[in-house]
């Protein structure tokens, strides 16, 4: 097949919206994802000290005492930052096994990164408001539907395969759909225990990263050696990963 007949068959016309470069948009996303990640360290700012000048008697606090007022905001700035790192992951090793786009994939991914940038907003609203009943609910609800717009991605890319590489088998498309839902998951209770205690439900957030963890473990203990969303099938070969 000639290099014109080759261009021929992959072409589509502008108004299908489709393609199969993803560079452009993996860019866009790590973009956001790094400048969401950037503006976390601005919800960290230093205690206001009052002092009489020209009263050397006055007791001054010392650095590490003024530091140690910043505990809750270092705390949901490590929060967030390891949630914000755990769906770039994700969203990562999502489009690792796809084979093109189409404009559901751009809406869907749009989403996502709307969401992704909402953070730097959500941990000040959670360290102004620290146990607030309507902060919990509010981080929780939207850090949830991120989760839920990466898992519509996929659900949308795995819908009889039309997007997808055929080095992953069902059993891998089944995985990364269950570890996709965990964070919602863990959020919507979150939410539920906001009712009864909302001091507790924060506590609740870092389930997020357990679960995570007790998910790959269980899936490399039932297949020691293995990638859990990287099989293939038999007599296929192996295609170079693209993620580290």
């Amino acid at each position: 097949m000639s290099e014109d007949e080759k261009g021929s068959a992959s072409y589509h016309p502008p108004w299908e919206r489709r393609g199969t470069d993803l560079s452009r948009i993996l860019s866009l996303s790590d973009g956001i994802f790094g400048f969401a990640m950037t503006l976390l360290v601005l919800s960290i700012a230093l205690p206001v000290i009052y002092t009489v000048p020209g009263d050397p008697g006055a007791d001054h606090p010392t650095l590490f005492a003024v530091l140690s007022q910043l505990q809750g905001a270092l705390a949901a700035y490590v929060l967030v930052f390891v949630v914000l790192a755990s769906y770039w992951r994700s969203h990562n090793l999502l489009f690792t096994y796809l084979r093109g786009w189409d404009q559901a994939v751009i809406q869907l991914n749009m989403l996502f990164l709307a969401l992704v940038v909402l953070q730097p907003f959500l941990v000040h609203v959670i360290t102004t408001y620290p146990g607030n009943f309507e902060a919990v609910v509010v981080y929780s609800a939207i850090s949830g539907l991120t989760g839920l717009a990466l898992c519509a991605l996929w659900s949308h890319a795995t819908s009889h395969r039309r997007l997808l590489h055929r080095r992953i088998d069902d059993e891998g498309i089944r995985w990364l759909r269950t570890a996709l839902y965990l964070s919602p998951a863990v959020f919507g209770a979150a939410i539920a225990i906001a009712f009864v205690n909302p001091s507790l439900a924060e506590f609740a957030w870092l389930g997020v990263f357990v679960i995570q963890i007790a998910h790959v473990h269980r899936a490399r203990t039932r297949r020691p050696g293995s990638d859990p969303v990287d099989a293939r099938p038999a007599g296929e070969r192996p295609v170079p990963r693209t993620d580290p």
